[in-house]
């Protein structure tokens, strides 16, 4: 396996690392152990740099692939393209209108809380949070992928 295989299966594995880290332990005791609202601000927060440890991770696994394999690989590839997409819209897209949408709501009491803002805020979090388990069966398949059989140029 080249250095730059390697480099891959290893980018691959951090972000494979930091998606559990951040979905199956952190936000579940932030929300187990504050207030919702807390739990909420905290987690609000943190979206930021877990998005972009994401934008960097995906841009890096392309590269590395590439440096790797070259152009081969048309479904590796797109796999990886479409992991980045999908990274990018969640943070760039999502992200900001659920944080906008939270906001809102935080401003008003739960008494007189717009139940169509509640609803849209409801609808783009389930599409936040099936996005990102999309991203980790992506990530964790790129990553079996990546081990299994590495990226390498022909000769």
């Amino acid at each position: 396996m080249t250095i730059w295989a390697r480099l891959h299966v290893a980018v691959l594995a951090f972000w494979v690392g930091v998606i559990l880290f951040f979905s199956g332990l952190l936000a579940p005791i932030a929300f187990q152990t504050f207030p919702q609202a807390q739990a909420g601000d905290l987690m609000n927060k943190l979206f930021v740099p877990y998005h972009v440890v994401g934008y960097v991770c995906g841009g890096a696994a392309l590269l590395t692939a590439w440096f790797a394999g070259g152009l081969r690989g048309k479904v590796r590839n797109a796999l990886l393209i479409a992991l980045l997409g999908t990274t990018l819209y969640a943070g760039l897209v999502l992200s900001p209108e659920a944080r906008t949408l939270r906001v809102e709501l935080r401003q008003t009491d739960t008494a007189t809380e717009n139940p169509v803002t509640k609803a849209r805020f409801d609808a783009l979090h389930r599409r936040a949070v099936a996005l990102n388990g999309a991203i980790l069966i992506a990530a964790l398949t790129a990553l079996v992928w990546a081990v299994v059989s590495p990226p390498k140029r022909q000769k």
